[in-house]
């Protein structure tokens, strides 16, 4: 149950380092009718899981209750992830989990759905550096409007 919400977390939330780490079971809720990951630390913030690691998921934070998901009993402990990767490698013909390669699952959804090549094109810019840019301009968003826009763009919403 910790190696499945280690992935989901991953790849269902684009969680890595100390965010995974800090993920309680009881982290895990609705906002506004999707299935988000409460996140703690440095950078604090609602993420919405995507649809196909939502069950799991919940059965991960069921299985961790008021626990880590991934396991641990410390906040401040280290190399939690690394040991349960480590755990979960099983011989040579098996590629080692990668995290960071987890998260980019993640935010490749999030880009496509997004249609940002698509507003790069339109707009035409060549990298999305100077899109970037332009949304230090914006402000940040609440926690609703994220919740609602990356939801839909992810099909979190319940069906």
């Amino acid at each position: 149950m910790r190696a499945t919400g280690l992935v989901c977390l991953g790849a269902g939330a684009g969680l890595v380092g100390a965010d995974l780490r800090q993920v309680r079971g009881s982290d895990l809720g609705v906002v506004s009718g999707i299935c988000c990951v409460r996140v703690r630390g440095l950078r604090p913030r609602v993420v919405p899981v995507l649809r196909p690691y939502r069950e799991a998921l919940v059965a991960s934070a069921h299985f961790a209750g008021e626990g880590f998901v991934i396991g641990g009993v410390r906040p401040e402990r280290h190399n939690v992830t690394h040991r349960l990767v480590d755990s979960l490698s099983g011989g040579d013909d098996l590629k080692r989990l990668s995290l960071p390669r987890l998260r980019a699952s993640y935010l490749s959804v999030l880009v496509s759905a997004a249609g940002l090549p698509e507003l790069l094109a339109a707009a035409g810019l060549a990298g999305s550096k100077a899109l970037f840019d332009l949304v230090s301009y914006l402000g940040p968003p609440g926690e609703g409007r994220v919740v609602a826009v990356v939801g839909e763009l992810c099909g979190t919403k319940p069906s």
